[in-house]
């Protein structure tokens, strides 16, 4: 209760997951930072672009499963503990990694993590880029995999992500990402207010039918309303993150409860 009337925009739930965001896209940033520094280090400048796609498919492995081990998809924090367990000896866990990492792609029991796990795929784990890390590196990583990923907003995931891996942009790592808000404005003209302009036309005519007796008449327009709704399909043009699919699949479905229950 304090906090309503001294600090009302701490209960807010777009704080918490703007910090978490922040603070894992920081974690990220630093892990990259190291592995490049200490992978890239000596090598010629024709291997790195061979060496930069290869650290950034292992991150974001290591991503992937450290989200899916928050969110109960790998049960009881396995992969943490995993990661956990190799303090002092950080130079092996590549090793449990690729095991985990090829389960992950397709599906069944993991001895590193002693567990069935489900199959995941999408095409990420089809190519094996674990590396080996140091202590500093790994302690990292398990920075990040203690933090609670079901706060990170799925709609900037993947630009939390691209920001990241680009080595372009990393010293601004944890600083930026594309809030749901901005995404949201481009969704509501392009896709929402089209689609509210039809339903309020459908809704019209609807009335209109049932209040002239024609009722079959009014039942098949909103049918007809609906079968369009539900076979809309979004592009999105650039499709570097899926932000924008992701916000117009989440806004038309609220939408569509909205009217269709009311």
């Amino acid at each position: 209760m304090r906090k309503v009337w001294d600090d009302p925009g701490s209960l807010g739930p777009a704080k918490p997951i703007a910090e978490a965001t922040s603070e894992i896209a920081a974690a990220l940033g630093k892990l990259i930072r190291l592995i490049r520094q200490r992978v890239l280090e000596d090598q010629q400048p024709l291997l790195q672009p061979i060496s930069e796609r290869r650290i950034s498919m292992f991150v974001l492995q290591c991503v992937f499963a450290v989200f899916a081990d928050s969110v109960g998809l790998i049960r009881n924090r396995g992969f943490l503990k995993l990661l956990q367990s190799y303090r002092g000896k950080a130079d092996r866990f590549h090793i449990s990694a690729t095991d985990v990492f090829r389960h992950m792609r397709r599906g069944g029991h993991c001895a590193a993590l002693r567990q069935d796990l489900p199959r995941f795929d999408g095409g990420l784990f089809r190519e094996e880029a674990a590396l080996a890390l140091t202590e500093d590196e790994l302690e990292v990583l398990i920075i990040a995999a203690r933090h609670d990923w079901k706060s990170v907003e799925p709609a900037t995931f993947g630009t939390l992500l691209e920001q990241a891996l680009d080595p372009d942009d990393r010293r601004e790592l944890g600083a930026h990402y594309t809030p749901r808000v901005y995404v949201q404005r481009l969704v509501e003209a392009t896709i929402m207010e089209p689609l509210r302009a039809g339903f309020e036309a459908m809704r019209a005519s609807a009335v209109y039918d049932f209040a002239h007796g024609r009722v079959e008449k009014g039942r098949k327009a909103v049918r007809a309303f609906h079968r369009t709704l539900c076979s809309t399909k979004v592009l999105d043009p650039a499709c570097g993150t899926g932000n924008f699919l992701y916000v117009a699949m989440a806004m038309m479905k609220d939408w569509k409860a909205t009217f269709w229950t009311s």
